[in-house]
């Protein structure tokens, strides 16, 4: 199954302040995480940063229906190398994970999920 016969994708709404040179990308799927996505924004980029790779966090909400999105959009801002992406319309758990297999496609490092 292709994820453009999944999710069209005009269907996902991106965000992105950065660009990035080629290096490692940290894939967090999120689903009303208001209570721990910020923990682990910060941790990613954390590691990411003593790791000494360059690289990127990518964020997936499949559109969460509590603070998530709002928490991922002023996070973007003062994190650096996150990227965030919304689905538009809820989608089954399964969803999620097909399309961070297609952004693995467009993404500038190697994903790790």
């Amino acid at each position: 199954m292709n994820f453009i016969d999944v999710v069209p994708e005009q269907q996902i709404e991106t965000i992105s302040r950065h660009r990035y040179t080629a290096g490692v990308s940290i894939c967090i799927p999120a689903y009303n995480e208001e209570a721990t996505i910020e923990e682990a924004i910060r941790s990613a980029a954390a590691t990411l940063q003593r790791s000494g790779l360059a690289g990127e966090i990518l964020v997936l909400d499949d559109r969460s229906a509590d603070g998530t999105w709002e928490i991922l959009q002023r996070l973007k801002d003062i994190v650096p190398k996150v990227q965030i992406r919304r689905l538009l319309q809820n989608s089954i758990a399964g969803l999620i994970w097909i399309s961070f297999f297609s952004i693995q496609q467009t993404a500038n490092g190697k994903c790790k999920f």
